[in-house]
């Protein structure tokens, strides 16, 4: 079975918005079983589209289009199909807009149109349109589908070993997607469901303290989660992430159970004045050391009563700050006090200053996770 989907719009084309419904659609179509062959964007040409809209549903079973059915004058979706169809479509009401989306039938295959408004799509899909497109087309083969989120390893070194596992279970389809710190992988197969689950109990197995989540969370949503059921307090001491962490912890309701604040000290001055970190540290140590950060990290949790602490300052500025400096760029201190001990290290971020923060927030949040629940000390990476 081919579907293909068809996102139509100049503004997708000239970058404008971001095609996020074909994500949408294709990931909703592969956690019921079916799989997606091909996408596209398309402007807002009347006579171009209705040649590629044409040229999809000759080659496919089943087509999606999103974007067009509104009034204005650059919707032409609605004027497209009935240029190319005779009959009339069937019509879906729009729970969270105004234009419903329309099915065509013809021949044993299936045409849906869409509105664009990424709402309107994620009102009406799963409960109206994936249910019609299961009835018409029945699943000869169920896709059994399961992921996991891993933080702390390589994506070469994660899929070096699950390429070698798939030699015993070639059926098993795999993709690997990075971000900063942390890996999400994905595993699929047409074959019996125990195949996939022995599959994802070897990799498991392999990497058993560094799986963070089975449902596709981010490190903040599972930090987030064990924080709340261990009813355990956390909070920060930040210099070179500038508020990130606090942030990325306070944009998930009911952070207030469990984080009780950051104390961002970017200047010297403010690492002494209210983190305690000594005059002789500074000059001696510099700003971005081992010894700041872990005077940031006592002082912070002796000062209030958090059980868990974590302390950050590094070097993720211009090559301009780096040429003035003894500290490379990316190399970022860490301390983590826990309860009963007190971790510190370098690690080595992306140069980047955005991603060094991104990245520097993500190996913190995993690494806190990690000796929450696996009781495993942070591994430090840097010189």
């Amino acid at each position: 079975m081919q579907i293909e989907i068809l996102a139509i719009g100049d503004e997708l084309l000239e970058g404008s918005v971001i095609n996020t419904n074909a994500a949408y659609i294709s990931s909703v179509l592969g956690k019921a079983g079916y799989t997606c062959s091909f996408q596209q964007v398309i402007g807002d040409h009347l006579h171009k589209g209705i040649a590629w809209i044409q040229a999809a549903f000759s080659r496919a079973d089943l087509v999606f289009l999103t974007g067009g059915l509104g009034p204005t004058q650059d919707d032409l979706t609605r004027a497209m199909l009935a240029e190319i169809f005779s009959i009339e479509p069937l019509l879906y009401k729009n729970p969270a807009g105004v234009e419903p989306a329309q099915v065509y039938t013809q021949n044993g295959k299936m045409l849906i149109a869409l509105p664009g408004v990424p709402k309107e799509l994620y009102a009406l899909f799963p409960g109206e349109i994936l249910p019609k497109v299961e009835a018409f087309f029945p699943k000869e083969h169920v896709l059994s589908t399961k992921e996991l989120c891993i933080g702390g390893k390589k994506e070469v070194d994660v899929d070096a070993y699950v390429r070698k596992l798939s030699r015993t279970y070639p059926s098993v389809k795999i993709g690997i997607y990075p971000s900063l710190g942390t890996l999400r992988l994905l595993f699929s197969t047409k074959d019996s469901a125990d195949t996939l689950d022995a599959f994802v109990l070897a990799v498991e197995s392999a990497y058993f303290s560094y799986v963070f989540s089975h449902k596709g969370e981010s490190i903040q949503e599972a930090f987030h989660a064990v924080c709340r059921e261990k009813q355990l307090t956390i909070a920060f001491a930040e210099s070179c992430t500038g508020g990130a962490l606090g942030a990325a912890i306070t944009e998930l309701p009911g952070a207030s159970s469990y984080f009780l604040g950051s104390i961002v000290a970017y200047s010297e001055d403010m690492k002494k004045r209210y983190l305690d970190v000594s005059k002789k540290t500074l000059f001696h140590q510099g700003a971005v050391s081992i010894e700041t950060v872990e005077e940031m990290a006592t002082s912070l949790k002796n000062n209030s009563s958090a059980d868990y602490v974590a302390a950050v300052s590094g070097m993720l500025g211009s090559l301009k700050e780096e040429a003035q400096s003894t500290i490379s760029a990316g190399k970022v201190a860490i301390c983590i006090h826990s309860p009963k001990q007190l971790f510190s290290g370098w690690i080595q971020a992306p140069k980047n200053r955005n991603s060094g923060i991104e990245y520097t927030v993500h190996f913190v949040l995993f690494s806190l996770w990690r000796l929450i629940t696996q009781g495993k000390p942070p591994e430090f990476h840097g010189i």
